[in-house]
């Protein structure tokens, strides 16, 4: 078990140590509620700031400083999401060199399908882009 876990629901007793710590835990908790629920981050965050205040919770701090917190939360998880495109994009361009290379050593389509998640219509074309021939 991870005993820096500060999420709400993990080390209570962390958590009850420190009203700060808490607070920023039950935000961050409502940031994610409040995503999920409206599917836009700026406003899950304006929602979160508004049900803190409302809540004392980070009262203070919040009521300071939301604007700042909502520009750097925001950016942190555009970056995290960047991050996450960044690496499917390149999991997606190391399935499709397999795939190439598979094609140029004859290997069936619905094979090369199996061994990469790809779909028969992707291997086509990338068949095509490499001048390979399918079965």
């Amino acid at each position: 078990m991870n005993n820096s876990n500060i999420n709400q629901g993990h080390n209570k007793a962390i958590l009850q140590k420190s009203e700060t710590l808490n607070g920023y835990s039950a935000f961050i908790d409502k940031v994610r509620e409040f995503d999920r629920e409206l599917g836009d981050l700026a406003a899950a965050l304006k929602k979160a700031v508004e049900y803190c205040i409302d809540r004392n919770i980070l009262k203070k701090f919040l009521k300071l400083h939301s604007s700042e917190v909502i520009n750097m939360l925001f950016t942190e998880w555009k970056d995290e999401e960047a991050l996450e495109y960044r690496f499917e994009e390149g999991r997606n361009e190391s399935r499709n060199e397999s795939a190439r290379n598979m094609l140029r050593d004859k290997v069936p389509p619905a094979k090369i399908a199996q061994y990469t998640g790809l779909s028969i219509e992707t291997i086509q074309d990338l068949a095509r882009t490499t001048g390979t021939k399918t079965s």
